[in-house]
């Protein structure tokens, strides 16, 4: 199992770092996070140039599984990619 799917295991939450999403999770939860990513990128755009410490996008992403006062709840079976 990797160390992601790990920690989220013991404390039921966890913020998704989106830059690195691809490095740190496996199989179908990997397929899963990318594709959401993706989809919340639709028409975003990024301009900035940080060597003239210029930042312009169209918004953030942030992704995050459960809460620290509402854990994640698995609902349905699981399901082979495919």
């Amino acid at each position: 199992m990797h160390e992601a799917a790990a920690n989220m295991l013991k404390s039921q939450s966890m913020d998704v770092n989106v830059y690195h999403a691809r490095d740190h999770f496996t199989g179908i939860c990997r397929k899963a996070i990318l594709e959401l990513i993706e989809a919340m990128n639709v028409d975003n755009y990024n301009e900035s140039r940080p060597e003239v410490d210029y930042f312009c996008v169209g918004w953030y992403i942030h992704v995050n599984i459960g809460r620290w006062n509402k854990p994640y709840k698995y609902t349905g079976t699981m399901r082979k990619a495919g």
